[in-house]
């Protein structure tokens, strides 16, 4: 709760409630069974700390990519959506695109 509340503009207290598509569509979602139809050079960036998706879906997931680049931080789950996490994941996304994108 404390990682989100920290992105929530000034003075905005944080909901408890979801919409119920969310709860659902969650417990359904399973990407790992998607991973082995994925054909384009892909990029995992995925935080070694966190305690809401577990880093070894995370790894069992890129296993099953065929062109992956995985990359792990040594953050929390809402780490990267600032300060030198945000600053680190967007350099490793730019280098991505670079080598990717002049193929």
């Amino acid at each position: 709760m404390e990682g989100a509340q920290r992105l929530l503009p000034s003075g905005m207290k944080p909901g408890r409630k979801c919409p119920a598509e969310i709860a659902i569509m969650g417990y359904f979602y399973r990407p790992i069974e998607f991973a082995p139809n994925v054909e384009c050079p892909t990029l995992f960036i995925y935080a070694e700390q966190d305690t809401l998706i577990s880093p070894q879906i995370i790894k069992e997931t890129a296993q099953r990519v065929k062109d992956i680049t995985i990359v792990g931080l040594p953050i929390e789950h809402f780490d990267i959506y600032e300060g030198d996490a945000f600053e680190k994941a967007v350099s490793i996304e730019v280098e991505f695109l670079k080598r990717h994108l002049a193929e």
